[in-house]
């Protein structure tokens, strides 16, 4: 199922992760009318759909967190995620090269409305303290222009003991490997192999947790 949620400037990071549970309660409700197994899901997010996917894992499995955007708890769980070039951590946009990153200070502005116990938990890192989430696949390009922030998400995971796996493309493999290649252009044969590692990474998980 694609989710989408509403942006910047009209809402903020808390109204985006409620869109983002609304779609999720929208499927817990209707999902086994539409034929969707709820005991065999893998959440997806790219670039900053994929910092609200792990700000998500987090908030489902953080009673804390839930409280702070206002949302409830789902029903079912996450068997696992893939974050596909992700830009996990806004409150850190300034230190990279850029329109976006020039614009950092207003955009978090915009994001956290001036809310500070939400920029105090807008990050990643941030958010992911203390908090057991279930398997991720990380993909990344060293041609993307947010390479910095997928080598800042690898080292939170590594520093918080999170279970995860990679597919990264080095920048030997060609300059077209940009951000979120594998989405944009899903007809080149780098972004079918991205994908179906995507894939086989999922079907592993939810063989492994079905057998239990």
């Amino acid at each position: 199922m694609a989710m989408s949620y509403r942006l910047l400037p009209q809402v903020g990071l808390k109204e985006m992760i409620e869109d983002v549970f609304a779609s999720l309660h929208w499927l817990e409700l209707f999902g086994s009318q539409k034929g969707f197994d709820l005991t065999r899901v893998l959440l997806v997010g790219d670039s900053a759909g994929g910092h609200l996917a792990g700000l998500t894992l987090c908030i489902q499995r953080s009673p804390k967190l839930q409280l702070l955007y206002g949302v409830e708890a789902l029903d079912f769980d996450f068997d696992a995620a893939v974050i596909i070039c992700g830009v996990m951590e806004p409150q850190k946009l300034a230190l990279g090269n850029g329109i976006m990153s020039r614009a950092a200070k207003v955009q978090l502005k915009l994001l956290t409305r001036k809310n500070t116990a939400i920029a105090n938990a807008a990050g990643f890192s941030q958010a992911c303290r203390n908090i057991k989430l279930p398997p991720l696949m990380i993909i990344g390009s060293e041609e993307d222009s947010f390479w910095w922030q997928t080598r800042l998400f690898l080292r939170t995971l590594t520093a918080n003991k999170l279970d995860f796996q990679t597919k990264l493309w080095r920048r030997s493999r060609g300059k077209h490997l940009g951000h979120v290649f594998n989405v944009t252009h899903w007809e080149w044969s780098e972004s079918r192999e991205t994908n179906f590692a995507m894939l086989n990474f999922f079907k592993q998980i939810s063989a492994s947790k079905h057998k239990k």
